[in-house]
């Protein structure tokens, strides 16, 4: 019996889409909005696909950050501050990997040294203080949405 093509579309795109849905169950993010940055600690471990005895930790997923326009280190001096700012239509991820600051989220502020990740998303204001008499270090991953 042959199906029609449109109809084998369909199918196999209800298929993948089931498959996609299970997967991204079974893998929970650490964000699912905005919010108080966690340490990579508190973010669970899963195993990769291709290998089960390899782990990770998953931080966001295709759809968290959908189209990465910019994957940066940025370097903040003692005292320097990234002024505050929101995006109409970009995520951005912070990974901070040295130093002690503070992330201001909509003007709560926040604890962050090496470890922390924070996801904001759109409109979230935010600014990053580094209140140490060292560098504050962080990879700053963006993504419009």
């Amino acid at each position: 019996m042959k199906f029609p093509l449109p109809i084998v579309t369909l199918l196999a795109g209800l298929m993948i889409g089931f498959y996609v849905n299970r997967l991204i169950v079974a893998a929970p993010t650490a964000f699912e909005h905005t919010a108080a940055p966690i340490h990579l600690s508190k973010v669970p471990f899963t195993s990769v696909s291709h290998n089960p005895e390899i782990k990770k930790q998953v931080l966001a997923r295709y759809f968290q950050l959908p189209h990465v326009t910019q994957v940066a280190k940025a370097y903040l001096d003692p005292g320097q501050v990234a002024s505050e700012n929101w995006h109409q239509d970009m995520v951005e991820m912070f990974l901070f990997v040295a130093g002690d600051g503070v992330l201001s989220l909509d003007g709560k502020n926040y604890s962050v040294s090496d470890g922390s990740v924070a996801l904001v998303f759109p409109p979230t204001k935010h600014t990053i203080f580094n209140t140490a008499d060292k560098p504050l270090e962080l990879f700053t991953i963006a993504s419009v949405s």
